[in-house]
């Protein structure tokens, strides 16, 4: 197996220039290039997985379907909230999506047939995520 030659510098300083970003700290109006966020899915597609059963799955919402997110997730809230309903989440809920350039939903499928403890499958996940992160960084969007 050849290996590229990686500076180990530029590495450490990928891994420790890595944040969160959060909807308060976007800018209004910016788009993320599209090439960029197939980029993002295709290296968490290359986490580390046991048994390669490659539990992440992908689901992109952009333009129009910004607002359709946004209406699902606010009428779950309120659906699901019952006396715990807060009117002021409600409104984060169905706002908050339209201040992003995408929103990429991410969820687990286990294998039907490829017997791995859930937790494997919780830990595979969360590397396709820190790959999402690091690609991010990375870009510098």
């Amino acid at each position: 197996m050849s290996m590229l030659p990686f500076n180990i510098e530029e590495v450490n300083r990928l891994i420790k220039s890595r944040r969160s970003s959060f909807p308060d700290q976007f800018i209004p109006g910016k788009a993320i290039p599209d090439d960029i966020i197939w980029q993002l899915l295709e290296n968490a597609n290359w986490a580390p997985t046991h048994k390669l059963t490659e539990p992440w799955r992908f689901r992109v919402f952009c333009g129009e379907g910004l607002q359709i997110f946004a209406e699902m997730q606010s009428a779950l809230y309120r659906e699901a909230a019952g006396p715990d309903f807060k009117e002021d989440k409600y409104r984060k809920l169905l706002d908050t999506p339209g201040k992003c350039s995408h929103i990429i939903a991410l969820m687990m499928k286990r294998s039907p047939t490829i017997s791995i403890p859930e937790i494997e499958e919780i830990a595979a996940v969360g590397c396709a995520v820190e790959n999402m992160y690091l690609t991010i960084t990375a870009s510098g969007i």
